[in-house]
This record gives C-alpha cells, structure tokens and sequence, in this order.
C-alpha cells in the first residue's frame, strides 16, 4: 500500500494552478506557473525537504507531538534532491510512517510539450498535482488528489522543513527538524532543581549550547511501541546526550506552558510514563 501512495504521483504544473491555490489563501502572492524550460528550474524551487502542513499547524496548537501524532501517516514527508546524476529527472523520496522503513523514491521527468514534470499516469489508481505555493507567511507545496475522471478530491499542503542539502537525510530527519524548531528552538534561561539559572541555546539540528552536560537533544515524535527502554509512550519525552557514548544520557517528561518548558523525571508505573520530579525549567527569552 505504501509503494503505491507514493507511485500516484504525477507531478504536473498547470496555468489553472494560480486560481485553484488563491481559493486556499487570501495572503496567496504566487504560484509555480508553466513557462519553465527545462527540469533544472523546477529542481531549484522543489529540492528540499518538505512535512504535511497538517501535522505543523497542529504542533502548534497542541505542543505536543503525542496529541499531533494522528498526522504522522499517510505522505507525511517528502524529500526532493537536485541532483547532477540524473539530469532528465526529479527523484522525490516519500516516507507514509513515522515509525517504519521504506522510504519509496520516485523520479519525475520533464515533458518538453506541456513544459511540465510527469510520471506515468495510473488509469485505475487517478494521480497527484503538486504545486508549489509562495504566501506571505511561508512558502508551501500543495499536492491534489485527483480521481480516475480528474475530479480533484482533496489538496495537501506542505511546508519546508530543511534547506536544499538533502542528499544525506531520511524524511524522519524533515519531521524532527521542525519539530524542535516548532517547540524547542531559541534561547533560554535554564533553571534548575536548586533554583541555579544559566543561558543554554537549542537549535534546529538538535544542538545544545551552554549548558556543561547537556550537549544535544531529541524530541520522541514516534509512539508506536515505546521508547527503547520498553517503558511506555503515552506523555511526551525529550532525550539528551542519546546517541553519544561519551554523554551521560538524560530523559525527561516535558510539558509546554506558553514561554516555559517544564521537564520531569520519567517514572513508570504499570507500564506508563507519570511526570517525576520537575528537573529543569527553561524560559524562554524575549
């Protein structure tokens, strides 16, 4: 089922796109529009990685990963590369699940008669439009389903989540940057359980500045079957120092409050996190 979602892609950009996209947005300034001559020009607007909007605009709202998780299925993430290999073609990658494997590339190829990007079309499965958006708030790929009879069924929007140097990432590497970017990314003052503050910096790729132990961090974004403790998933949890053998690891129950993140120890009982005692307190500054 997987290979199949991710081989419905048709990749087509189309004059009627600008109409379609301005009905999603007010704040719509432009829209991909044919003229382009070569694949090389779309290469350079897509190449990127990419998450379903969906899942991003809920982050926000719930700060919480584990109340987020229901939009970490289906495509939820898209890498394009840009790659001199494969000069006739765009290779798109396609992940349908957090927790699972096989990230299924597809490659597009530019057609010089109607100057847009296709695969072969799917006569019994219908196939997909991507477009690419540009607001006033941020710059978005929309991708439309579409029928058997080119009956559009629903639009799926996605937003950019790392820079043009994909080569070396997964699609998970896309959710989790903008995951720390959505909830952990900035300065912070750091106080601890003896009420002692310092400055600390967590940035988009995972790094933590200024604190003398904690040294990186990684946000749980998959709840499917517990972390690799065997302990349970049902509370949000944030680890550091976890995947280098040099660090003493740490592991937190963390809870967001407007510019505070309140981390907990983490204790299991009967095979469920419950908050500990509060560690850290991190403010964020203005």
């Amino acid at each position: 089922m997987k290979n199949l979602i991710c081989a419905l892609f048709t990749l087509t950009v189309f004059a009627s796109c600008k109409s379609k996209s301005a009905n999603h947005g007010a704040d719509s300034l432009n829209v991909l529009s044919p003229g382009h001559d070569s694949i090389a020009k779309f290469k350079t607007l897509l190449q990127g990685s990419w998450v379903t909007k969906d899942y991003t605009d809920d982050l926000i709202k719930t700060k919480s990963p584990i109340a987020s998780r229901q939009y970490l299925s289906g495509e939820m993430a898209l890498i394009i590369e840009n790659s001199d290999k494969t000069p006739d073609s765009l290779k798109i990658s396609c992940r349908t699940s957090i927790h699972e494997g096989g990230d299924t590339p597809v490659s597009f190829y530019f057609d010089t008669k109607s100057k847009s990007l296709i695969t072969k079309p799917d006569a019994k499965s219908g196939f997909s439009e991507l477009t690419y958006q540009i607001t006033q708030h941020d710059t978005s790929l929309v991708m439309y389903y579409h029928d058997v009879k080119s009956h559009i069924i629903r639009p799926h929007y996605y937003v950019k989540a790392m820079g043009t140097d994909v080569s070396h990432l997964y699609e998970t590497d896309a959710v989790q940057t903008i995951t720390n970017h959505i909830l952990f990314t900035g300065a912070y003052t750091l106080i601890d359980s003896t009420n002692k503050s310092s400055l600390v910096k967590l940035t988009n790729d995972g790094l933590v500045i200024g604190h003398p132990d904690l040294k990186n961090y990684f946000v749980m974004t998959d709840f499917i079957f517990g972390d690799d403790m065997g302990e349970g998933n049902n509370l949000d949890e944030i680890l550091f120092n976890w995947y280098d053998k040099n660090l003493q690891k740490a592991k937190f129950i963390y809870k967001i409050n407007k510019d505070t993140i309140k981390l907990f120890a983490d204790t299991v009982t009967t095979g469920k996190l419950i908050p500990g005692k509060l560690t850290y307190r991190l403010v964020k500054k203005k």
